[in-house]
């Protein structure tokens, strides 16, 4: 009677064996959180896809490169968004955005910690 313990734990070794082997892969799915890149751009590359616009947002509380590696990764985190400019200086970021996308989730996205956005009204449409 003894052994029937391991022969138990045996089984149901094999048991678990056979279903992950026959599972097609993973049942979860791990996003990838991206990197900043080296240096943030402090202007859009100029091309805005047809459904696209570029939203401007004053932020309040830039005061250095980490402060823009910090909302880049904010804004990347809003799937929609294409591209991401950010200028300390002026503490003003610009995203690619489908025209569509609420102005309010940018805006969302970039308040936090010491930060505060809000939008600004372009003169003209992009």
């Amino acid at each position: 009677m003894k052994s029937i313990g391991p022969v138990l734990v045996a089984l149901a070794g094999v048991i678990l064996g056979w279903i992950a082997l026959a599972t097609d892969g993973p049942t979860f799915r791990v996003e990838a959180t991206p990197e900043p890149p080296e240096s943030v751009p402090y202007a859009l590359s100029g091309g805005v896809p047809a459904g696209s616009v570029v939203r401007t947002l004053e932020v309040d509380g830039i005061c250095c490169g980490g402060c823009t590696g910090k909302l880049w990764l904010a804004l990347h985190e809003v799937v929609e968004v294409q591209e991401v400019a950010i200028d300390p200086v002026l503490e003003r970021v610009e995203a690619v955005v489908p025209a569509e996308l609420d102005v309010a989730v940018l805006e969302r996205a970039l308040t936090f910690d010491k930060y505060s956005a809000h939008a600004v009204e372009s003169p003209a449409a992009h």
